[in-house]
């Protein structure tokens, strides 16, 4: 297949116990950048000057209108959007106490206090994380997407070491060279009634979904950190359930009644040498839905495929050059199998593309594993020209590759590939104007690759024209490979001042 291998080869008793932890056990956070400085204000602002995006498409003449070749441009004379990147942070830190309110398109507060060595923090800004990134962004992560289809883009990934996920209540318990580390989220109790038919007597069924974390870290001094994080996110639907036949049992009509997410980590972050520091991690996630449920005839089947395990690694560097250059990287791979064929991107929906996943395990059974490959890399260096001008360049790729070969949903041998590689290229330039302000102006390169088999296409809807030349007396299109492309090239500008 044209490509193809060389893109291949580029590549509730926890409810109740936690809370009463919450009070006793009390997680290590980064320190913050503003700690102990008092009251402090920071308005920040970036946009696109300028944006000009060019996009090509392979067999656009048997396509529809969303695949032709065009060009997309943004001058300054457009109306901009500040808010993407844009905020007004207001807050006071104390030696005891302290919070902060950041003004953007969705409003973050945070608010904490501290008591000892243990310090509470609640609020939807609560982001905690012990492993050091070093400058990663995402940070440490795995990739991962519950979606109908695949959405490839930087920023579709969890963070397991971030045990808050921003929201909710944080205790940490600061036990020098120990630090242990509870979270809580949200928790919505909400009650289905079933109506026994013929009578007045209900039954309930909880809706519930909560999130819950907890970590462990070791302060090794000089030469690094070490620790462990988890985060358990659960969520169950009394819609999915129904009364076994002929009884007042309320039992499962689907496998995702009741979805529990176990997110974790294993992390260590090192300094070797006097200008080298190296953070490796380990992120596992692991999707279990029930592993039996009932059909419309009371019949009890298994589930087709009740755990998805994804496992991620990452990579993380830092190597302080000279006194002005230094470099970094930042490495990322997360490879899961599973059968959620809606995943294809075939906007197909018929039962040939269903999330086999959650179908009875005897009809799961007839259809292969889906391979998904996702890697990351980035590089880069910063030079600083004066002690208040620096130079920064940064190039990242991510490959996505989604494919499953043989017998598969269409009942015969088939090849679904689907292939998407993205690059981004920065080049920077920032004035430090002051201790307190600082202003950015960039030049940015982004490129996109999207790889797409006959066999695959073949299944998807919208790809081709109903006919050729759009003429119903015409036969249809046959299916082929496609190969999309685009590329842009857009100038950031930024501004960050601090009271």
């Amino acid at each position: 297949m044209r490509k193809k291998t060389l893109y291949r080869l580029r590549i509730m008793s926890l409810s109740i116990a936690l809370p009463l932890l919450l009070t006793v056990v009390p997680v290590f956070a980064q320190e913050e950048e503003y700690s102990g400085v008092g009251l402090y204000a920071e308005i920040s602002s970036s946009v696109n000057a300028f944006k000009i995006t060019d996009n090509q498409y392979s067999n656009s003449d048997i396509r529809g209108q969303g695949a032709q070749n065009h060009t997309d441009m943004i001058f300054p004379t457009e109306t901009p959007n500040f808010w993407d990147d844009s905020y007004l942070l207001l807050g006071y830190d104390g030696e005891k106490y302290g919070g902060s309110f950041r003004v953007r398109e969705q409003p973050d507060v945070k608010v904490w206090a501290r008591f000892g060595f243990i310090k509470a923090s609640l609020g939807n800004n609560l982001k905690s994380v012990y492993a050091d990134s070093l400058g990663a962004d995402p940070e440490l992560r795995i990739y991962v997407n519950e979606d109908a289809q695949y959405d490839h883009s930087w920023n579709t990934a969890v963070n397991p070491d971030n045990i808050t996920d921003d929201v909710g209540v944080l205790v940490e318990a600061l036990l020098d060279p120990v630090t242990i580390a509870v979270a809580t989220g949200y928790f919505l109790p909400k009650y289905e009634w079933f109506k026994v038919p013929d009578t007045n007597i209900y039954h309930d069924k909880e809706t519930s979904a909560y999130r819950y974390g907890a970590r462990i870290g070791w302060d090794l001094g000089d030469f690094g950190k070490l620790n462990a994080s988890y985060r358990i996110r659960h969520e169950g639907w009394p819609t999915k359930y129904q009364y076994k036949t002929n009884t007042e049992e309320v039992v499962p009509k689907s496998a995702d009644a009741e979805v529990y997410y176990h997110e974790f980590g294993l992390y260590g972050s090192l300094h070797p040498l006097k200008d080298l520091s190296v953070t490796i991690g380990y992120n596992g996630m692991i999707t279990s839905y029930l592993n039996e449920y009932y059909l419309a005839d009371g019949s009890q089947v298994e589930t087709g495929y009740p755990l998805v395990f994804r496992n991620g690694v990452n990579l993380n560097a830092t190597y302080q050059v000279t006194d002005r250059v230094s470099l970094r990287t930042d490495n990322c791979l997360t490879v899961w199998r599973d059968k959620n064929y809606k995943l294809m991107g075939t906007s197909n929906t018929d039962g040939k593309w269903a999330n086999f996943n959650l179908e009875p395990k005897r009809t799961a059974d007839t259809y292969k594993e889906i391979d998904h490959f996702v890697l990351w890399n980035g590089l880069g260096i910063n030079y600083k020209l004066t002690s208040n001008l620096s130079l920064g360049g940064y190039l990242r790729n991510m490959i996505g590759l989604y494919s499953v070969s043989g017998s598969t949903s269409v009942g015969t041998k088939a090849d679904y590939s689907w292939l998407r590689d993205t690059w981004e290229a920065k080049v920077s330039l920032d004035l430090q104007l002051s201790s307190r302000s600082s202003v950015g102006i960039g030049l940015t390169f982004f490129g996109s690759m999207t790889q797409r088999s006959r066999d695959l296409n073949a299944e998807s809807r919208s790809i081709f024209i109903d006919h050729i030349g759009g003429d119903n007396r015409n036969p249809k299109p046959d299916p082929v490979e496609t190969f999309d492309k685009a590329f842009s090239v857009s100038i950031p500008l930024s501004v960050t001042m601090r009271l």
